[in-house]
């Protein structure tokens, strides 16, 4: 479970992954909210779209549900930077995330090498 500590769509959220950057929305006619944490999330029309960035470590924690039902989540604290109106699109959000990064970022596999 992630937490965003603030701005938003501050909340616990159940993921499987913990980017440096994340988008998260919020509906804006059913007032559901989400996180975009999949390589192929992307917001729908009518979802507001706001930026957060990774606090710390992340880590992972193993739940069972009962039933053979749970799997590994993963952990970690988000806060809110700006609105991400802006990075909607997939690739606007790359680059975003790209450029907000240190170090040299393998576009094949996501994977910084120096900086952070």
């Amino acid at each position: 479970m992630i937490t965003l500590i603030d701005g938003p769509v501050a909340g616990t959220y159940m993921v499987k992954r913990t980017p440096l950057y994340l988008r998260a929305v919020e509906d804006s006619v059913t007032g559901g909210r989400d996180v975009l944490d999949q390589l192929e999330d992307e917001p729908k029309a009518t979802e507001k779209v706001f930026v957060y960035k990774l606090q710390g470590e992340a880590s992972r924690v193993h739940l069972n549900f009962g039933r053979g039902k749970g799997g590994y989540y993963a952990m970690g604290e988000y806060k809110y930077l700006e609105d991400g109106q802006a990075f909607r699109e997939t690739e606007a959000w790359r680059r975003y995330c790209i450029s907000h990064t240190e170090g040299k970022v393998n576009l094949q596999t996501g994977v910084i090498e120096g900086g952070e």
